[in-house]
């Protein structure tokens, strides 16, 4: 599918570790390494796990990735510069690299929350307020655990990013420091996902991604549509039921959240639209998904 353009602070150490790949690696930038001596014995040497293995840092099914306040420190990260993903033997390695506002790379990422959302199938990486603008709009991953990355503007106006997973996966977070950057380790377990985003070029829908849902209807995502325009039409059988339109909170640099509430509406199966109607031809531009109402 073609791309346009491309919870509490976490304190985390980066995860240091040597290793050699044991799959192709594919980056847009350059990822934060660090490297350890490995023990030895006179016969031969242990041997490394990939970084995404190592240290004693804990995998989660759910929820925060971690917790507690970055020491205190004031970050100077106020761009995201680049997403870089690594697949080693038994993981995989998301790295969000942060740099100044001149576009050098940052030494401390400030605050951040991390958080595995399951039910909606992606990892939300909340920034820290001082990361203001970005480079990256998204990334097409394609790999077993991770699928696609988007760079979202809120509708409070800071910025967050949503790794959508390919598969089940247990996940964990961490910092780097100089370079400043946000590391994401995955590897494959926990549930079976239920459901994910539905994804379109033009808009993606996070919530409801189940075959279920009922009035009032919340309706969450971001879209990149023309003017930050996003409509929604809810259809039952070939008959328009409802449509609204929002704005969403950016288009031109990358994606922007939107939110619509349909307080009332048809129950039963409907058909959802969410996006735009092409300038070109009319044809909707957007995501579709079907959902059972009441």
């Amino acid at each position: 599918m073609r791309l346009r353009h491309v919870v509490v602070p976490v304190a985390l150490s980066f995860l240091v570790a040597s290793c050699t790949e044991s799959a192709a690696t594919t980056t847009s930038t350059s990822v934060p390494t660090t490297s350890s001596s490995t023990s030895s014995s006179t016969t031969s040497a242990a041997p490394d796990l990939a970084p995404c293995l190592a240290g004693d840092q804990p995998f989660a099914t759910d929820g925060a990735l971690a917790s507690g306040l970055l020491n205190g420190r004031q970050g100077d990260a106020e761009q995201v510069a680049g997403l870089s993903w690594t697949a080693f033997e038994g993981c995989e390695r998301l790295v969000v690299e942060l740099a100044t506002a001149g576009g050098a790379p940052a030494i401390e990422p400030g605050g951040v929350r991390a958080e595995l959302i399951r039910d909606q199938g992606i990892i939300r990486l909340r920034l820290n307020d001082l990361v203001t603008s970005t480079a990256i709009a998204d990334r097409v991953v394609e790999r077993e655990l991770v699928d696609r990355v988007y760079v979202v503007r809120s509708l409070d106006d800071d910025l967050y990013v949503d790794i959508h997973l390919g598969s089940a996966v247990l996940a964990r977070a961490s910092i780097s420091r100089s370079p400043a950057a946000v590391i994401v380790d995955l590897q494959a377990g926990g549930p079976e996902l239920e459901a994910r985003p539905a994804v379109s070029d033009a808009a993606v829908v996070v919530t409801p991604t189940g075959r279920s849902a009922e009035y009032p209807l919340l309706i969450e995502g971001y879209a990149r549509t023309f003017e930050a325009t996003v409509l929604l039409r809810i259809r039952q059988g070939n008959r328009v039921e409802a449509e609204e339109v929002t704005s969403s909170a950016n288009y031109l640099i990358t994606w922007g959240e939107y939110r619509f509430e349909v307080s009332g509406g048809p129950n039963g199966k409907v058909d959802v639209f969410v996006g735009e109607d092409s300038p070109e031809d009319g044809t909707e531009r957007g995501a579709h998904f079907t959902l059972v109402v009441g």
